[in-house]
């Protein structure tokens, strides 16, 4: 339901279905592998080789999640994420609803570790 996020993690597919507050991960023939909610809005999923990030516009949170469905961390933000990308030791996170980028330093324990606004 509501279908806004898609990423590859060299396996499976991740959609994040924002209606729905579901993460769904399937195949590469399209039926569904699994199934999970994470609550709120789910809409942004980045892979960093290893792990999946989910952005979750509805609770205003970024997550580091398994392919199992549970989340290793997290770490909240003061708007609604609009935009992720990885670039190695960090997670750069768009807020749209305070003109902001948020720099999640991703190694250990999430910790923003920038928040630039304009």
């Amino acid at each position: 339901d509501g279908p806004v996020g898609i990423a590859f993690d060299g396996n499976l597919i991740w959609v994040a279905n924002a209606g729905a507050g579901t993460i769904t991960l399937l195949n590469l023939t399209g039926e569904i592998a699994d199934s999970f909610e994470v609550g709120g809005a789910p809409a942004l999923l980045q892979f960093d080789g290893e792990k999946m990030w989910v952005a979750n516009t509805g609770d205003q949170w970024v997550a580091r999640m398994s392919r199992d469905g549970s989340i290793d961390a997290r770490v909240d933000l003061d708007g609604d994420p609009a935009g992720m990308a990885w670039e190695g030791d960090h997670i750069w996170v768009g807020g749209f609803m305070h003109n902001a980028a948020y720099v999640v330093e991703i190694l250990g324990d999430l910790t923003v570790v920038t928040a630039q606004r304009d």
